[in-house]
């Protein structure tokens, strides 16, 4: 960790070295799947493997300085505000972790701020939203990775509102968009967005499309490369 500081030119000060490292441990799990694929399992570090090769893995994976370095952090204040306050925030399972845990419970929003949070949490707040979206959202089209994590919060619709949802397949976080959906499902996301900008849509081929899909798919090779 240590190094990573001078290599990275990150600083820790705001969660300190020692939570870094375990809510990267943590958390690490959600990342794979939010980033990566099943593809990238086979370059996990095996049992026994030396501690640089899996903190190497798990840097890969997380992004350790740009995850839990303070500028970051900084950057992404007004996010873990709204966590604390009205989105609410994931749920690591830790029991297996029992007993190794130093900082059990203290992987939460108000954590990651560098000032108190004096306004209660609105537990009510995003089941009103979603409520809203389902009944009463129109024209709204949703994209979620199949393989994402976040998918499992995914909010319904209702095509009488005019309004979509698809599930991208085989997609995570970084590259759930319309070009890489099925032909058919890729058609009528578009026709209806181009409807609702209520303009022509353009001549683009089934090669132009491809491309696209590549192109969305780049970022991850790219990082199976780095692992």
């Amino acid at each position: 960790m240590e190094e990573l500081t001078t290599s990275t030119g990150a600083t820790f000060e705001l969660i300190g070295l020692d939570r870094t490292l375990e809510f990267a441990v943590v958390e690490m799990p959600f990342y794979f799947w939010q980033y990566a694929n099943a593809s990238v399992c086979e370059f996990i570090p095996a049992p026994g493997a030396p501690a640089e090769a899996v903190f190497a893995f798990l840097d890969a994976v997380v992004d350790v300085s740009g995850s839990y370095g303070d500028a970051d952090l900084d950057y992404y204040a007004a996010y873990y505000y709204q966590s604390a306050t009205e989105l609410g925030w994931t749920g690591y399972p830790t029991r297996h972790l029992r007993r190794l845990l130093r900082y059990p419970r203290e992987d939460v929003p108000t954590a990651y701020l560098s000032f108190p949070v004096e306004e209660r949490f609105d537990h009510g707040l995003m089941r009103r939203v979603e409520h809203w979206v389902r009944r009463e959202g129109e024209r709204m089209l949703f994209l979620y990775g199949d393989n994402d994590p976040w998918s499992a919060g995914a909010f319904e619709v209702r095509e009488r509102n005019d309004s979509l949802r698809f599930d991208v397949p085989d997609s995570n976080h970084a590259n759930a968009r319309i070009t890489r959906l099925p032909e058919a499902e890729r058609t009528q996301a578009l026709s209806r967005l181009y409807t609702w900008m209520g303009v022509t849509p353009p001549a683009v081929g089934a090669q132009g499309l491809a491309t696209e899909a590549a192109g969305d798919v780049a970022p991850l090779v790219e990082e199976r490369s780095r692992l």
